[in-house]
């Protein structure tokens, strides 16, 4: 008995198994790419975080010499009194802000961002005690 009539005389792959594949692989790329982008907002807000941390440690060292804290930006003073370069300059992703009222200084890092989700969210360091406040989701908790 002959066989060869029932053989594909070109092997390879249809066009509808190729486009099953395709479908597939868009399939588990829509679930999985969205799962990455607050992978990237996350480190966006790690570097916010060491950077206040910076500050802190700066107001600290500049309150044991001068008996009170700088409130940085502000006229007459710059972050070099603290010894730090100007974050500001430097991060276009977070602006920095140091304000003292009712014996409480905090630390505030407002998101700059295109992206409506994280726009304008604050993260928010109290120098004092250490404690995280503000409205991004991201921030450390307390």
């Amino acid at each position: 008995m002959k066989t060869d009539c029932f053989r594909k005389k070109n092997a390879g792959f249809t066009l509808a198994e190729l486009l099953m594949v395709i479908v597939i692989i868009g399939v588990l790329g829509s679930i999985a790419i969205p799962r990455f982008f607050p992978q990237k907002e996350k480190a966006v807000v790690a570097e916010a975080v060491n950077m206040m941390g910076a500050i802190r440690q700066g107001e600290i060292a500049y309150r044991l010499e001068h008996a009170g804290y700088l409130n940085l930006p502000q006229t007459g003073h710059t972050w070099d009194e603290i010894g730090i370069d100007d974050p500001n300059a430097s991060n276009a992703k977070f602006s920095y802000k140091v304000e003292s009222s009712g014996g409480t200084t905090t630390i505030t890092a407002t998101r700059n961002s295109t992206d409506a989700k994280y726009k304008d969210k604050t993260i928010t360091l109290n120098v004092a005690n250490g404690s995280w406040d503000g409205t991004h989701p991201f921030r450390p908790k307390s």
